[in-house]
């Protein structure tokens, strides 16, 4: 008797998440399913593939062996599921991750152009910091991680999507002078920041370092909303992106502080991981690429 589909999934997910449980919930099926699926694979291959005297069953060296093989039989299903229709007839789950900015911005557009092109497919939709769904990337919980960066290793592939471009932002009440200011200067202001989860936190943190950069956070937050609004309170300066604020800059709402140097461009990617290549999470990282635009949606009429 050869293995199916269905118990080298389970196989593959239980090894990979670290628990029946959790890949009964990636699968959409029941524990006991699961474990039904990898004690018939145990049977056909007359080895235990999992150690189950501890208190959390762990893969044998002999599963281990055989998780790299299911791997490989799952990745090259999709590429011949790819091959042959294109994947537009996919049924099944997709799970992808975004940042908030995404999520404020061109998230839908995205969303609709994927039910047009895969009708069939379910979408689950993780909305997060970057570092958060980079951890769920690797951890397998999702497909595709929208994300800046690149802060992956070399078991990951990535679409590149466009560039953004952030400014140090304050409300006027805070009277940051209108000229160049240097990072010296700057750290004399009080400073509002994403969480040090947030992607853009990290890509920062190297422009911090190399200007002498040493302001004092009074308020972290993992949500770009709320950051925004602090910002205009006139708690302290952050920043902030220049195309989603250039409305409330025009209204006055905010001011954007020159600073030398300049912020870095931010460039945002599609990330999975190198087995994915050519199946599900590539396509729509291919669709990502075409719908991406940091703009407020009121600008272009948010159309899809």
């Amino acid at each position: 008797m050869n293995p199916t589909l269905k118990q080298l999934e389970a196989f593959h997910w239980a090894v990979r998440l670290g628990s029946f449980q959790a890949a009964a919930i990636r699968l959409h099926t029941t524990q006991s399913a699961i474990s039904k699926r990898i004690a018939e694979l145990e049977a056909i291959f007359d080895e235990k593939l999992f150690d189950r005297s501890r208190r959390r069953p762990q893969a044998t060296p002999k599963g281990h062996v055989l998780a790299r093989s299911a791997e490989e039989m799952l990745a090259l299903n999709q590429k011949m599921l790819a091959s042959k229709d294109g994947l537009a007839g996919y049924q099944g789950v997709f799970r992808f991750g975004a940042t908030e900015l995404i999520g404020q911005t061109w998230l839908p557009r995205l969303v609709h152009r994927i039910k047009d092109a895969y009708p069939a497919v379910d979408i689950e939709l993780d909305v997060d910091l970057g570092g958060t769904l980079f951890e769920r990337l690797a951890r397998g919980l999702i497909d595709l991680a929208l994300i800046p960066g690149p802060l992956w290793g070399k078991q990951f592939d990535a679409l590149p999507l466009k560039s953004l471009e952030c400014s140090w932002m304050a409300s006027p009440a805070l009277g940051v002078p209108r000229r160049v200011l240097s990072a010296e200067e700057l750290s004399g202001y009080p400073v509002l920041s994403k969480s040090t989860q947030s992607g853009i936190t990290q890509l920062y943190s190297t422009w911090f370092q190399q200007n002498g950069f040493v302001g004092q956070r009074t308020v972290m937050t993992n949500s770009f909303a709320a950051l925004g609004e602090l910002t205009m309170a006139g708690l302290g300066i952050s920043q902030l992106p220049n195309q989603y604020y250039r409305e409330q800059v025009r209204q006055g709402r905010l001011v954007r502080i020159r600073s030398s140097p300049a912020l870095p461009h931010v460039k945002y990617f599609a990330v999975y991981r190198k087995e994915s290549a050519g199946t599900l999470a590539e396509r729509i990282g291919r669709l990502a690429q075409s719908a991406c635009d940091f703009r407020h949606p009121m600008e272009y009429g948010g159309q899809a």
